[in-house]
């Protein structure tokens, strides 16, 4: 439940008082929209993918109620080459298959460690695959089969091409089972208006974020350092549409520039309207994959997004330094 300790600080008017919030990520899912709407796929697959999302939607609802902030983005086009089957490596336990990029379908030879080990122990097995364009399949003894769509299987198993997520839009919403798989959308059709579907795959990565409020009494030798959702000082909704624009800020995304004055006057007015005088904004992921690696017209393509914000002299000052630890960042309220 949201604002479990907010009547505990009372005495302290932390509402009033000047304060930071320190934004890290806690959860992403990625989805190949592509895949999602391609008629071929069969309709339990596209209803077992809503039905995910929306088990997700309410165990959040239930533990600790937040908005979904979601990018929606391009990476170049990526189909598994029919004219050369999967193998494994001779001598070491890699497995090696070919995928085409882009309209031109340029060839490409990839190599990971062997996907699957014997079941109570670290030794790789061979498992054997065989693959169409946008499905790779293992063919496990037993009539027993696992298929992964492309971009899941690249994800999955950290297998790298050297190519980047181009953001495009970002949003914010409660609804991560429909908000965009309903097709009503103008980011995603401004998107597919502005990327070629020839040249590019869309894909719907959906995040949370946990805001942590940290507030400093000098004269009591206290400083209260709490998640925003147990205090509750930033509603769910501001909450929300802080951390939505703080991005479109940072990213700048295509289908967006004619908002990111707008965003940034929001993100300006939600600090103010907090007495949060600043906030740093991380994303940073335990195991890196080129696929979380995201860039926008105005943040170079990097595994890692760091960006601090303050008002200064009434006008809010963006720093974007990926390389910069935002947890570690000492933030002093005047």
């Amino acid at each position: 439940m949201r604002g479990n300790f907010k009547g505990a600080l009372d005495p302290l008017e932390i509402d009033r008082h000047l304060k930071t919030f320190q934004v890290g990520l806690t959860e992403t899912h990625m989805l190949w929209l592509d895949f999602f709407l391609d008629k071929s796929v069969p309709t339990d697959v596209q209803a077992a993918i809503c039905r995910g999302l929306s088990e997700w939607k309410h165990n959040v609802a239930r533990q600790c109620d937040k908005r979904f902030i979601y990018f929606l983005a391009s990476r170049p086009k990526l189909r598994f080459s029919t004219r050369r089957q999967p193998r494994y490596s001779y001598w070491r336990d890699r497995f090696v298959f070919w995928v085409e990029v882009g309209g031109a379908a340029r060839l490409r030879k990839v190599e990971i460690p062997a996907p699957f080990r014997a079941e109570g122990s670290r030794e790789r097995v061979r498992v054997p695959a065989s693959t169409t364009e946008k499905l790779i399949t293992f063919h496990f003894s037993g009539h027993h089969s696992v298929s992964f769509p492309i971009h899941d299987f690249m994800l999955r198993f950290n297998a790298s091409t050297g190519m980047d997520s181009t953001v495009h839009y970002i949003g914010c919403t409660k609804n991560p089972d429909s908000r965009v798989l309903n097709l009503q959308h103008h980011g995603f059709t401004r998107m597919l208006h502005e990327v070629s579907s020839g040249e590019r795959d869309f894909l719907l990565f959906q995040h949370l974020f946990k805001p942590v409020v940290v507030a400093k009494y000098p004269k009591h030798g206290l400083n209260v350092v709490a998640a925003n959702s147990e205090l509750d000082l930033a509603d769910i909704g501001s909450e929300g549409r802080l951390i939505e624009k703080a991005l479109i800020a940072y990213f700048e995304p295509s289908t967006q520039l004619a908002s990111v004055r707008s965003a940034r006057s929001e993100v300006r007015n939600l600090m103010a309207g907090h007495c949060i005088e600043a906030m740093t904004l991380g994303i940073e992921y335990d195991r890196p994959t080129e696929y979380y690696r995201y860039a926008g017209t105005a943040a170079l393509a990097h595994d890692r997004v760091g960006g601090v914000y303050k008002i200064e002299n009434g006008e809010l000052s963006l720093v974007r330094d990926p390389d910069l630890d935002v947890s570690s960042v000492t933030l002093e309220p005047a």
